[in-house]
């Protein structure tokens, strides 16, 4: 019958690191780049500026688009487009955001 040593565990756990130098090497894998800490950064701010200018712009456009003539009917397209294209870019800058 073959002893193990009190310093080996009798079960190790495959997730846990087995030595000093693999611990270090798993704190420099977590540690984020400049460009994923920007992209986490910017990313935000952007679509806060973009719903902000929407938001901005809904209350305000269909009256005065009224006032020159336009029927409430191409209001709405409008209004329809631009949440089309932005469901139909959202995969495409998504997974370019991924890839970053």
């Amino acid at each position: 019958m073959e002893m193990t040593s009190q310093t080996e565990p009798l079960l190790s756990d495959s997730n846990e690191p087995s030595s000093e130098s693999d611990i270090s090497k798993e704190k420099k894998k977590s540690k984020w780049t400049r460009t994923q800490i920007l992209t986490v950064i910017i990313l935000p701010l952007m679509n806060l500026v973009r719903a902000s200018s929407f938001g901005v712009i809904v209350p305000f456009y269909p009256t005065e688009a009224t006032k020159k003539g336009v029927s409430t009917v191409v209001i709405g397209f409008i209004f329809g487009t631009y949440e089309l294209v932005e469901f139909l870019a959202s995969p495409i800058f998504g997974s370019i955001a991924c890839s970053l």
